[in-house]
């Protein structure tokens, strides 16, 4: 359900507003901010007769990761054809738009792939990523959908915490 409403982050009752993203020109106006990670995390398989366990170990990087986006223009095509899916948005407060999250529902396997979520650097851990993640599963709830994905890379640990 795509609208405004007060939400909850870290205790604190903060008014937001969803406002569904509608055309690609609106969304390359979102300023992608990228990360800095100073640590990563390190997959570990074991195996035994009855099982398989993954671990994902952190450790601290001799030197930060630096990922800056490339602007919106490289996947032009196939976002413009996400966002006809009516389940795009982005998260504003105080009149703000501060945030951001692309998702593509899949029909073939019947989930919700967070393809983007970005919050702008000034406002991350404040709890709008948490806002942002609610309205995410009440777009999967409505779409019926049996999970929701999203992918990132190793490097990006603050995305794992998160």
């Amino acid at each position: 359900m795509l609208g405004g409403r007060t939400s909850c982050a870290r205790g604190v009752n903060i008014m937001t507003k969803i406002k569904l993203i509608t055309s690609f020109e609106e969304l390359e106006l979102f300023p992608l901010d990228g990360y800095e990670s100073h640590f990563s995390y390190f997959l570990e398989q074991s195996e035994t007769e009855n099982s398989i366990v993954f671990k994902l170990t952190k450790k601290k990087r001799e030197k930060a990761y630096i990922k800056k986006w490339d602007q919106w223009i490289e996947d032009k095509e196939r976002l413009i054809e996400i966002i006809k899916q009516n389940n795009s948005f982005f998260l504003e407060f105080k009149n703000e738009i501060i945030g951001v999250a692309i998702t593509q529902k899949y029909e073939w396997n019947n989930t919700l792939n967070i393809e983007m979520i970005e919050i702008k650097n000034e406002f991350r851990k404040m709890g709008f990523g948490t806002i942002i993640m609610k309205e995410i599963e009440s777009i999967a709830k409505n779409n019926d959908v049996r999970a929701i994905t999203l992918e990132t890379q190793t490097a990006n640990g603050i995305a794992i915490e998160f």
